[in-house]
């Protein structure tokens, strides 16, 4: 090769690695971004499920107790003599003590007319007594008669609560309000500690994306979305948040709320600096606010070189593997051998391998020839009854035909041998029929009758029916049908969805099991039962080996043997849930006709 042609391709080669080095590099970088989002996202959902159920106690824990403050006769008095000084300053002096005991910011009653006149800050010089707060919507839904629950900052304390309030009743009238305020400084300091433990940053806003309650201190009180001139007036019209100014949060791009369990990426402006953020959010419907977790994501990115030098040296690895490889070429020959050897092997593993599988398939024939034993002994209690029926009535005719020969009554001693024999052949009859049912398979197929074959597996449960009284509906098709298969084998599938259906319906109240036998392009075996049904999530797995459900415990085999019993007659077998309840199992088989 000329040199100048090999540098050409030593070159292409070079720019070839480089490019897939790069292309290695930003997959890398997108794979640790989706992973790392993926785990934040994962933290950020169970810090806001802690967060929205601690704001929920805690607004939950105040929720009655204007309720129950309502009902002493002591707020009745001073509202019906609300000129007695000494009933007002009682009633202070309760308030007071309530106010200490509850933990609550302030605890006041207002008139009708929306008067506060008593209340547990009476001494301090901002009182709420006095004042008049019928602009306020706890106290214009209680005078009404509603519990109502309300959050604004205080006109005159100019601190942040949220407030609950009773009506106070006078029999059927309502006299005033009573009105819990809970301070959410103290809220807010609690949440500050949570969130710092787990470096996250917390923001609780309104329905009209105003932040009431935040870690930092500088969004507190802020605007997520744009407000124009005209909402900033509304807004202070309602006194929501008395004399605060309410500006607009310095966050980038745009803030958009989106639905649960999505996140958003946002850059936010603090007093640290301006810091990008993970943004998760869950909605409160008792207080109506919006909780947001804030996770930084520097992490995500801190942690990037290193899984950048990580993929090089794996690149790295791979390019070296890859000329290792073509190194290798020259010993072709060698492997040449190596291949005569391992084929040697192989062959011999082969051998070793037909061997297992006809150990295999003879396990197989014991695991079948067991799950029918353990079908007989699911019914063995009914079998034992069909058997004890007869045997009884052997043993009360032997005794009366003994009684008729002592006293010579011939005529009836033979009508009672008669009637022994009869029953003797009924005996034999059952007890050929489970024989026949267990005898091990000789794997011989043939061509069956399904009508019959289908009745041989309802003689074999009838027993178990009759005693858990199952409603037996068959229906069979007008023309002969016949299959090639394996009897005892097509019995043991039959007598399998039987048994589970007569199983699954333990506990039903209406207990009806339905056989049909359809012929169209295959033949169609439809067990229906008015059980439970099938649990769609684990429909599937029904047929897999050792599963089983609380309808049907056990060691799970039938219907995985059952499976494969229908896949050796080329047939298949599926499952599923009826519109009116219970399961259905079909059975779809090729046929012959004859």
């Amino acid at each position: 090769m000329p040199p100048h042609r090999f540098n050409k391709n030593r070159l292409f080669i070079y720019v070839l690695l480089t490019l897939g080095l790069l292309v290695a590099i930003q997959a890398t970088h997108w794979w640790c971004e989706k992973r790392g989002f993926e785990q934040l996202q994962q933290h950020s959902e169970q810090q806001l499920e802690e967060l929205k159920g601690f704001l929920e106690d805690t607004l939950i824990r105040y929720e009655r107790i204007p309720q129950v403050i309502a009902d002493n006769t002591l707020l009745n008095q001073v509202l019906n003599n609300q000129s007695d000084p000494v009933g007002i300053q009682k009633l202070n002096i309760y308030l007071e003590e309530l106010q200490k005991a509850t933990a609550a910011a302030d605890v006041y009653l207002i008139n009708s007319k929306g008067d506060a006149i008593a209340a547990s800050n009476w001494q301090k010089e901002n009182t709420f007594i006095g004042k008049n707060y019928s602009f306020r919507p706890y106290f214009q839904q209680a005078i009404l008669g509603s519990l109502s629950s309300y959050y604004a900052v205080g006109v005159s304390s100019n601190k942040r609560g949220f407030y609950f309030s009773s009506p106070v009743y006078s029999q059927a009238n309502i006299l005033g309000v009573i009105v819990v305020k809970l301070n959410i400084d103290l809220v807010e300091q609690q949440i500050k500690s949570m969130a710092q433990s787990s470096q996250f940053e917390v923001i609780v806003s309104s329905r009209d994306d105003i932040v009431f309650l935040a870690t930092e201190q500088s969004w507190r009180l802020a605007s997520l979305v744009s407000i124009t001139s005209a909402e900033k007036m509304t807004i202070n019209g309602s006194q929501r948040y008395a004399q605060r100014q309410i500006k607009q949060l310095d966050i980038t791009p745009e803030y958009r709320p989106v639905a649960e369990h999505h996140f958003q990426i946002y850059q936010i402006a603090s007093t640290s600096g301006s810091i990008k953020y993970m943004e998760n959010r869950k909605y409160m419907p008792f207080a109506k606010w919006r909780v947001h977790v804030l996770t930084p994501i520097n992490d995500v990115y801190d942690q990037m070189p290193f899984a950048y030098l990580l993929t090089t040296c794996i690149y790295l690895l791979f390019c070296g593997g890859l000329l290792f490889s073509f190194e290798r070429r020259r010993h072709l020959k060698r492997l040449k051998q190596a291949q005569e050897q391992l084929e040697n092997r192989v062959k011999e593993r082969t051998e070793e391998l037909l061997k297992a599988n006809e150990m295999l398939k003879e396990s197989q024939e014991e695991v079948i020839q067991s799950a029918k034993l353990a079908a007989m002994g699911n019914l063995s209690a009914s079998i034992n009854h069909e058997i004890n029926q007869p045997l009884t009535a052997l043993r009360s005719y032997a005794q009366n035909t003994q009684s008729f020969l002592l006293r010579e009554h011939n005529d009836k001693a033979l009508e009672n041998i008669q009637t022994i024999v009869e029953l003797s052949d009924r005996l034999t009859d059952i007890v050929e029929r489970y024989k026949d049912f267990t005898r091990k398979s000789q794997g011989k197929e043939t061509a069956i009758d399904i009508v019959k074959n289908v009745e041989y597996a309802i003689v074999i449960v009838q027993p178990e029916l009759d005693k858990k009284g199952v409603e037996l509906i068959v229906r069979y098709p007008k023309e002969k049908v016949m299959i090639w298969a394996e009897k005892t084998r097509l019995q043991q599938v039959l007598v399998n969805l039987l048994s589970n259906s007569i199983v699954a319906m333990q506990h039903s109240s209406t207990k009806k099991l339905v056989v049909e036998v359809e012929v169209q392009k295959y033949l169609t075996i439809r067990v229906k039962d008015t059980g439970p049904g099938i649990n769609e999530a684990y429909i599937e797995k029904i047929f897999e080996p050792f599963y089983s459900t609380e309808q049907n415990p056990g060691l799970g085999l039938g219907l995985s043997i059952s499976t494969k019993i229908v896949h050796s007659m080329k047939g298949k077998i599926m499952a599923e849930n009826a519109h009116d309840g219970g399961a259905i199992f079909t059975v779809q088989i090729p046929i012959f006709s004859m």
